[in-house]
């Protein structure tokens, strides 16, 4: 076994298990041009072997053909430097010049990468798909003003950067010293590799027990995600009885297939604009989301797992709060309504999602435009019929006879959906795949007794007062025989009726389970909730401590005498503490703003304020 007491071994065994499996190896950074950050020689065989004549015709040859080369490059440095705005459906910097096409010469314009087609008998673009070059550098001088500093590794994918990666050993310094080395000596400005968007992507920081990313350099402010696979439910990376526990990293993650897939159908920019309740001051925030560990695992495993089952199979994700679900059931929704199997037929016709929550749309929405650059790809039955002025069920049969490719209904349309898909002719043979965001939205007064209604009619008994949500709809019709649509059903705290429909048995006498989990455990360990049990008391407990304290009083030992003080005074404390406590504060807020949405917002035109 490698020693991997230094990391210039740690680094020689990725770079040579990649090497092994259709990556590109270059043992220091000779070739690397610092000053556009690019790898020239591997953008030029690109285009040349993607289509030779156009290359030829372009290019030329002798001293010509040494110019437009140059002017190649710098058009290239030139559209990798568009603003990440999201103008245009395109996701600007990096990613944008990923995903289009570049003008090559006068005539020509070629694709900057071909990405895995998604149906395995277009033989053309799997020719093209195969000549992609995948590229991982040693030691790479990026910097002009520290010329001596260097980086342990950089990804490329047809000689533009992709990722870096800073690598620590255990037996030397942590992963820590790692954050630190980015955050204090990695600046960003004046550097065109590390440059936010329009550099490489995505930054790693690696040891042989864990794993972190980023895809923002900002000096002391850069934060690091957990890119860890779980260990017994918990935060950190199981035993690897092979190797590092960090292998799968570079085994999986960075295997060609799921490296480009990734580049290719992940990553999106993310721009959100917030406002100033007080001083109406607008913000815009704008972020490059790349998958944590467990949204590509839980994505990828679903893949495969139709893949090898066909139609009809339920899948139940079991994602704690924090896992960042709105994007893994939008990436789930754009691979499925994607997915040809190995005779090149599509698997689902169209891929609904049942959700009532507008920020899972329109993320989707935003992220699925860059990635498809179609507008209209994500249908929304309900924003449809309002804009049309038409019904519900007429927009959402219309879209499923037109066989859009994700369909989002709200809860309250789900019954529609499930009726058309049992009973509309029109839609006979069509195949389906129905994901259900997280299920625990209860309903409340008109819409509650609209889904008790829905329950009933599905043969469950349900109480009048009885608490409803969505859940509960969706597993009215689960108990269905459903040859024709692949359930997928996301919640963090799934009830025990939906683990029975949804969960999976590993062996015939086990009891179903969650087909993935992202525990609270864990995510409680990563830093992305809070634990609230360290500070927990039940009401027993307090109820005794206090009864205790009725029967005997308080007793002070002589050490805390000093520590009493008058009554009147600890009396006003008290008041004041409850008075300005924030819990109470926010319940007067509440009282106001609902007595002020009711009873004062509609005066005045709709311009009252409060």
């Amino acid at each position: 076994m490698v020693d991997l007491s230094y990391e210039s071994e740690f680094e020689q065994r990725i770079c040579e298990y990649l090497a092994a499996h259709g990556w590109e190896y270059s043992a220091n950074g000779e070739g690397y041009d610092a000053e556009r950050a690019l790898f020239p020689e591997d953008v030029f065989d690109w285009f040349k072997d993607l289509d030779p004549q156009a290359w030829k015709r372009s290019i030329g040859s002798g001293p010509r053909a040494d110019s437009a080369k140059e002017a190649l490059l710098d058009l290239i440095v030139q559209l990798r430097s568009t603003p990440l705005d999201n103008r245009g459906g395109g996701p600007g910097g990096t990613l944008q010049l990923l995903r289009s096409n570049v003008p090559v010469g006068l005539r020509d314009e070629m694709k900057m990468i071909q990405w895995r087609p998604a149906d395995p008998t277009n033989a053309t673009r799997m020719a093209a798909y195969d000549k992609v070059r995948l590229r991982i550098m040693r030691q790479v001088h990026y910097s002009r003003q520290k010329p001596h500093d260097s980086i342990d590794l950089v990804a490329f994918i047809n000689g533009i950067p992709v990722a870096t990666f800073e690598l620590k050993t255990n037996f030397k310094q942590s992963i820590d010293a790692a954050v630190k080395q980015y955050a204090q000596d990695r600046k960003p400005k004046g550097e065109p590799l590390l440059a936010f968007g329009t550099g490489a992507l995505v930054h790693f920081v690696v040891t042989e027990s864990e794993v972190r990313m980023t895809t923002h350099l900002d000096g002391e402010n850069t934060y690091f995600l957990p890119f860890n696979q779980g260990n017994n439910g918990g935060a950190g990376n199981p035993v690897n009885e092979h190797g590092p526990a960090t292998a799968y990293l570079w085994e999986q993650v960075m295997a060609r297939d799921t490296w480009l897939d990734i580049f290719g159908s992940m990553l999106f920019v993310d721009v959100k604009t917030s406002a100033n309740v007080i001083t109406r001051e607008r913000k815009t925030s704008t972020n490059v989301i790349f998958p944590r560990f467990h949204q590509w695992q839980a994505v990828s495993r679903m893949v495969e797992q139709v893949k090898a089952e066909s139609v009809g199979g339920r899948f139940l994700i079991q994602h704690s709060a924090g896992s960042g679900k709105t994007n893994t059931i939008g990436w789930t929704a754009h691979r499925l309504s994607n997915l040809h199997d190995h005779t090149g037929r599509k698997v689902f016709d169209t891929v609904m999602v049942i959700t009532d929550r507008t920020v899972l749309d329109d993320q989707m929405q935003r992220a699925v435009l860059q990635i498809e650059g179609k507008p209209d790809y994500v249908y929304n039955v309900d924003r449809r019929a309002r804009t049309d002025e038409g019904s519900k069920s007429r927009a959402l049969l219309k879209a499923l006879q037109d066989r859009r490719r994700i369909v989002v209904v709200t809860i309250q349309t789900f019954p529609a959906v499930l009726k058309l898909l049992s009973q509309d002719d029109s839609l006979a043979g069509h195949r389906f795949a129905v994901i259900a965001d997280e299920a625990h939205s209860s309903q409340a007064g008109a819409t509650a007794k609209k889904v008790r209604q829905v329950l009933r009619a599905g043969g469950q008994e349900v109480d009048e007062g009885a608490e409803v949500d969505a859940e509960d709809t969706i597993n009215a019709f689960a108990d269905v025989p459903t040859p024709n649509v692949s359930f997928f059903a996301f919640t963090a705290t799934p009830k025990p009726k939906t683990i029975e429909l949804f969960g999976r048995r590993k062996t015939p006498d086990a009891k179903p389970s969650a087909f993935d989990v992202y525990s609270m455990k864990q995510a409680i360990q990563e830093g992305f909730i809070l634990d609230v049990l360290p500070r927990y008391q039940s009401y027993g407990t307090v109820y005794q401590i206090a009864e205790a304290i009725k029967k005997n009083g308080v007793n002070v030992s002589a050490d805390d005498e000093d520590n009493l003080v008058e009554k009147t005074a600890a009396a006003k404390a008290l008041k004041r503490f409850v008075r300005l406590h924030p819990t109470n504060i926010s319940q007067k807020v509440e009282i106001i703003v609902e007595h002020f949405r009711a009873n004062v917002a509609g005066l005045l035109g709709g311009h009252a304020r409060p």
